[in-house]
C-alpha cells in the first residue's frame, strides 16, 4: 500500500487576507484496507549553511470513515481535505549561491498492515505585491555652488520577473545662453545591492546585482520632460526576495548619481542612496518547477526520502520518518 498527496494548487499566494489554505485529496495505491485516519503536516524549515530550525508546524488528523471515496474510472479511493494556513509565513526562499533557504513541505501519515507510510509534497508560498506610490527625491547639487536642482522619482518596491522605472528631471540653477546648455551633460548610475546575513552571528555582505548609466545631453530639457529609465528583470543573477528571519536577512538598496559635466570643465554630482523591497512576485510556478528537479521527480508527489534529503534531521520528533 502506498500514498500519495494531489493538490489542486502546489503553490500559495498570500494577499492582503487573513488566511490561506491548501486544498486537494490524499490517494491510497494497492489498498488491502482503509485506514482510520490520515495525519497532515505542514512544516516549514530554515537552514542556513550547517544550521537548521524549524519555523512552524500545523498538524491535521483526518477521520476516513465513512470519508473514503471512489472516483469515476479509478480503483484507488480517495480522502478529500482542506488545510488552512496563517498569513504571517514568510515567502518561500532559496540562494544556492549562500547556501540559505527557507522551504516548506506537507507530509502525509497513516498506518498500514506493514507499519506506517508517508508522502510529501513541497508548496512554494509566495506573497503578492503591496502597491506603494513611488519614493520622490528632490534638491540641489553638492558642490557649494549648487549648480543643478534635480527630481528623482524611483520604486519603493521591485517585484521580480517584472520592469519597474525610475524617472529623472534636472535643470540648471544658472541661467546659460541656449548654446551652453547644449554641451552640458548629465550621467545618471543606478545600482541596485543586495546585503546578506547567513547565519545568526554572520556578518552582511552586500554586493551590487546591477549597474546601469544612461547620459542627458542638455539635462535641463528633462525638467519638462523626464528621463524615464527601466530596470531590467533579468539579472546574471537574480535578486533573492528582501527576507528577515532569525538564521537569515535579506535587504536591498538602491543608489542613483547624477553627474554633471560642461564644457568648460566644470563638474558637479548628486548621490541618493534608500531601500527598496524585492519581492518574488507570482512565478510561483517557476518555483515549483525548481523543486521538482532539485527532487528528481515529475510528479506532483515524491517519497518522502528523495523530497527532504540531507534536511530530514531538521524535523522534530513528531514528524519524524
Amino acid at each position: 500500500m502506498s500514498l500519495s498527496i494531489h493538490l489542486n494548487t502546489p503553490w500559495v499566494l498570500f494577499d492582503r487576507k487573513s488566511s490561506a489554505h491548501l486544498g486537494g485529496f490524499v490517494k491510497l495505491s494497492q489498498a488491502s484496507y482503509l485506514p482510520e485516519t490520515v495525519r497532515l503536516q505542514f512544516i516549514g524549515t530554515e537552514y542556513a549553511g550547517n544550521e537548521c530550525k524549524q519555523v512552524c508546524e500545523h498538524t491535521l488528523d483526518i477521520e476516513g470513515s465513512n470519508k473514503w471515496i471512489i472516483a469515476k474510472d479509478e480503483k484507488d479511493p480517495r480522502l478529500m481535505f482542506t488545510f488552512d494556513l496563517p498569513n504571517h509565513l514568510p515567502g518561500s526562499f532559496q540562494a544556492s549561491a549562500y547556501d540559505g533557504g527557507l522551504e516548506y513541505n506537507l507530509v502525509a501519515s497513516t498506518q498500514s498492515a506493514k507499519g506506517e507510510i508517508h508522502a510529501v509534497q513541497p508548496i512554494v508560498i509566495t506573497r503578492s505585491p503591496v502597491l506603494q506610490p513611488p519614493r520622490l527625491c528632490w534638491g540641489t547639487s553638492s558642490s557649494p555652488l549648487r549648480r543643478w536642482h534635480y527630481e528623482v522619482e524611483a520604486p519603493q518596491v521591485f517585484c521580480l520577473h517584472q520592469t519597474p522605472s525610475l524617472k529623472v528631471r534636472v535643470r540648471s540653477a544658472l541661467h546659460r545662453p541656449h548654446f551652453q546648455a547644449t554641451l552640458e551633460t548629465c550621467l545618471i548610475g543606478i545600482q541596485l545591492f543586495e546585503s546578506v546575513r547567513i547565519g545568526k552571528e554572520a556578518v552582511p555582505k552586500s554586493e551590487p546585482l546591477i549597474t546601469l548609466t544612461q547620459l542627458l545631453v542638455a539635462p535641463s530639457l528633462s525638467w519638462n520632460s523626464p528621463c524615464e529609465i527601466a530596470i531590467p528583470a533579468e539579472f546574471e543573477r537574480l535578486p533573492s526576495a528582501d527576507l528577515s528571519t532569525p538564521l537569515q536577512s535579506i535587504q536591498h538598496r538602491l543608489r542613483i548619481t547624477l553627474a554633471f559635466c560642461n564644457a568648460q570643465g566644470e563638474s558637479d554630482h548628486v548621490n541618493q542612496e534608500f531601500p527598496i523591497t524585492v519581492i518574488s512576485g507570482e512565478k510561483s510556478k517557476e518555483s515549483i518547477r525548481h523543486h521538482r528537479e532539485e527532487f528528481g521527480s515529475d510528479s506532483e508527489t515524491s517519497s518522502l526520502d528523495s523530497a527532504l534529503g540531507v534536511r530530514t534531521f531538521c524535523y522534530s520528533s513528531s514528524s519524524s520518518m
